[in-house]
């Protein structure tokens, strides 16, 4: 059934991946095969850092399923064997990443969906814990939004406020702004605060 319904969307998206890019770099572009040439076969991913194999299955994937991990588990138990082929999906995905040296939690993420399903199947079989089991998958995902999302790594939106008045103030000065982050990248929302300055 299900290489019923993939092998016509594969042999469908296949030939339409290339022209998209076609107007942008005047070349064909087949993004898969770039990314086994860059990833696997050249294996320059590793140049943003690398990882072992079992990285994802040790600390990728809990990580990302976080307090609903056990309930994944559970849930993995109880599915129906008509819905097992989601399991298969999301294993199918850790274990391709895995191949790659270069490993990030988002590279997972498309998997979490599929991941909650089994969730769905825990919570459903609970019995008398279910209220206690929302009750502590709400209180934990809403402390760990806030942490997240009010205090943690907090200093590289701080320093870009600074970054905005140096811009401003050189650029009133008729002066060419000069700064020099030393971080990995992807760590501040550079062009956010710095697009407006340069626009004005």
């Amino acid at each position: 059934m299900l290489i019923l319904t993939i092998n016509p969307c594969k042999s469908l998206m296949l030939p339409l991946s290339p022209p998209p890019s076609f107007p942008r770099t005047f070349q064909w572009v087949v993004v898969q095969w770039n990314f086994i040439r860059f990833n696997v076969i050249q294996n320059l991913g590793s140049f943003y850092g690398s990882h072992a194999w079992h990285w994802y299955f040790t600390q990728g994937f809990p990580v990302i399923m976080g307090t609903h991990l056990p309930f994944f588990i559970h849930g993995c138990l109880l599915v129906p064997k008509k819905n097992r082929i989601l399991l298969i999906a999301v294993l199918w995905t850790i274990i391709v990443y895995s191949i790659i040296s270069h490993k990030e939690f988002r590279f997972i993420y498309p998997a979490m969906p599929i991941c909650m399903v089994f969730c769905g199947y825990s919570l459903a079989n609970l019995k008398s814990w279910k209220k206690r089991a929302v009750s502590f998958l709400f209180l934990s995902n809403t402390c760990l939004v806030l942490y997240t999302g009010l205090i943690h790594q907090r200093g590289t939106l701080d320093v870009m406020q600074y970054v905005q008045k140096l811009c401003t103030n050189t650029l009133l000065e008729k002066e060419e702004p000069s700064l020099f982050f030393l971080m990995p990248c992807h760590s501040t929302p550079f062009y956010r605060y710095t697009e407006y300055v340069n626009s004005s």
